[in-house]
């Protein structure tokens, strides 16, 4: 009851304007994935970044995206130890003129369509351990930033999971 109390507490917790705020994508997939690399190897998931070596910074304070991208790996990370074999999950990017774009694919179990549907909303869930939370914190931190979380899932074959994020503005001299 104690972990559902704080995870009610954090979910209305307020964030840093995301105005004020601006990270470096990779600097966070980094530590994201140093987070995350016991909890893949336990579970037999290979979990890795593929992509540039320099994205632009975001905007989008960096404990929110630490945030999002950690409980992202964890779901996927469940998702494939629910498949009962080993796999993967694989952190992307990639930047356009405006936006930050990343992208977690994983090849899990995937989601029904009921689930796929009802991904996000606060309190559901599909895992008898889970609150329901973790995701609909990940969409609302996404839209404070003025960025946008779609999920694509084929049940028996994985999740992607992208988030897109403006591009954070150039500082000046």
């Amino acid at each position: 009851m104690l972990q559902m109390t704080d995870c009610i507490r954090q979910f209305g917790r307020p964030v840093v304007s995301p105005g004020d705020a601006a990270c470096e994508p990779l600097v966070v997939i980094r530590q994201v994935l140093a987070l995350a690399r016991d909890l893949a190897t336990q579970r037999d998931v290979r979990l890795a970044y593929e992509g540039p070596d320099e994205l632009p910074p975001a905007r989008i304070a960096g404990v929110e995206l630490t945030q999002i991208l950690l409980n992202l790996c964890i779901n996927a990370t469940q998702a494939i130890e629910l498949a009962g074999r080993p796999g993967r999950a694989v952190l992307t990017g990639v930047a356009s003129a405006s936006h930050v774009e990343l992208a977690l694919t994983d090849d899990g179990v995937g989601m029904t369509p009921e689930a796929l549907r009802k991904a996000g909303t606060p309190f559901y869930t599909t895992r008898a351990e889970g609150s329901g939370l973790g995701l609909a914190q990940c969409y609302r931190l996404v839209g404070r930033a003025d960025g946008t979380l779609t999920i694509r899932s084929t049940e028996g074959l994985g999740t992607a999971v992208a988030i897109r994020l403006p591009r954070a503005a150039a500082s000046g001299p």
